[in-house]
């Protein structure tokens, strides 16, 4: 094998793996995506709620048993575990708005993937 061989070989590898980050970070946009979703449909339906027990999940499988009165505000983490209250409304808001930026991110990574498919395809 050439130098020149070797070196269209090496670029090739360099996409591939570029094509496969991509994939991945799609995947987890998706993710992202689908549990922000989940957590708005439970803003909606936990806000007229009233004196329901429920579980508040721990981790590793564990849960304590709670009472949820009735609720008239979230807290949500706004980003370097600053912490602020919101109103259920304002809370939905928030994020319709962040799940609609992980949909632009996510059309923009479908746009490079598709480009880089094509560019794999053709060569």
């Amino acid at each position: 094998m050439n130098e020149k061989e070797r070196f269209a070989a090496l670029e090739q590898q360099i996409i591939q793996q570029n094509f496969m980050n991509l994939k991945n970070q799609l995947a987890t946009l998706n993710m992202q995506t689908e549990e922000l979703m989940k957590i708005k449909e439970d803003l909606i339906s936990i806000k007229d709620i009233e004196n329901r027990e429920t579980f508040v999940p721990m981790g590793a499988g564990i849960f304590l048993e709670s009472e949820l009165k009735k609720p008239k505000e979230v807290i949500l983490n706004v980003g370097a575990n600053v912490l602020v209250k919101k109103d259920f409304d304002s809370a939905k808001d928030i994020l319709t708005k962040q799940i609609d930026e992980l949909r632009n991110i996510k059309s923009q990574l479908e746009n490079e993937l598709s480009k880089m498919e094509m560019g794999i395809l053709s060569s």
